[in-house]
């Protein structure tokens, strides 16, 4: 389960670790890397959660436009937290 926040937006500081939800959608912005161009863009989604179904994908050279454009056709939507996964007792060395 994810935590809830105060900020509704995804900014500079939390977009690696926060989504934006809405029943059982999730958007959010993720690195996606180019092979062809040698480098990685920011990728601007919406998923259906239950369905695993994109709903909404577009990638941006720039993050100010990521977040801009995440924020605007989202808004309104809760920003939540992505959960921190416990490690097993082999990894917590």
């Amino acid at each position: 389960m994810m935590e809830a926040v105060d900020i509704k937006e995804l900014t500079v500081e939390n977009y690696e670790g926060s989504c934006l939800t809405f029943g059982d959608r999730q958007a959010g912005i993720s690195h996606v890397y180019s092979p062809g161009n040698s480098r990685f863009y920011y990728h601007v989604y919406c998923v259906d959660r239950k369905s695993l179904t994109d709903i909404f994908s577009v990638e941006y050279e720039f993050l100010t436009d990521a977040l801009e454009t995440v924020n605007s056709e989202f808004a309104g939507w809760e920003r939540q937290e992505y959960e921190a996964k416990s490690l097993c007792s082999t990894c917590k060395k």
